[in-house]
């Protein structure tokens, strides 16, 4: 299984209403073995899919304007926020301590 960032910001007329979330896509999110909302626009996902796939899945979501990106996550981390994701990154993400 693999880590990955999923980065989505919602540029199309149809995805940009305020106060709400990109539906099809975070349904799509939704599909992986597991995931966690890091931000308003970011989520971590857990997946034994590589990364083209997971971008092909839910690009079918975005829209035109959007913009959409999967990076793995397979190396150091370091950062805070609320401890329910801190604790998901420290179990999904493997820990890579060397220099």
């Amino acid at each position: 299984m693999a880590s990955y960032l999923v980065i989505y910001v919602a540029n199309s007329p149809a995805a940009v209403t305020p106060g709400r979330e990109p539906t099809g896509l975070l349904n799509s999110i939704r599909d992986f073995t597991s995931w966690n909302r890091l931000s308003h626009s970011t989520y971590a996902i857990v997946t034994h899919l590589g990364p083209e796939d997971v971008f092909h899945h839910l690009a079918a979501d975005a829209g035109a304007d959007d913009r959409l990106y999967i990076m793995g996550l397979d190396g150091k981390t370091a950062g805070f926020g609320p401890e329910d994701v801190n604790d998901w990154l420290r179990q999904h993400v493997r820990q890579d301590n060397k220099n």
